[in-house]
């Protein structure tokens, strides 16, 4: 129980440490900031409340492209709920076996 719960908790950054450096993650994190930049600088040409509308629309298409990202890619979100159900389905501690009344 102890044991697969230590082995979630040292596996989990190890593994988003190998996403990191995946040139293919790398690749697709380098194109999403670049697609915000554009859209942030065609935002600078609206003024007032319509100008902030685009910033926001644009932040929400970056934070859904990563995360679209994160789980296409392995995701650190999957790898999340395997651990968390590996620790869910933990057995509690069995105490002293007792008689079952026939």
């Amino acid at each position: 129980m102890f044991k697969s719960l230590l082995v979630a908790v040292v596996a989990l950054p190890l593994l988003l440490a190998a996403r990191v450096c995946d040139p293919a993650f790398q690749a697709a994190n380098s194109r999403i900031s670049a697609d915000y930049r554009a859209a942030k600088t065609a935002c600078a040409s609206r003024a007032g409340q319509p100008r902030d509308a685009c910033y926001e629309q644009a932040r929400a298409r970056r934070k859904v492209a990563r995360a679209e990202l994160e789980e296409g890619v392995g995701g650190l979100a999957s790898e999340e709920k395997k651990a968390r159900t590996m620790v869910e389905r933990r057995e509690p501690v069995a105490g002293p076996a007792k008689a079952i009344p026939l």
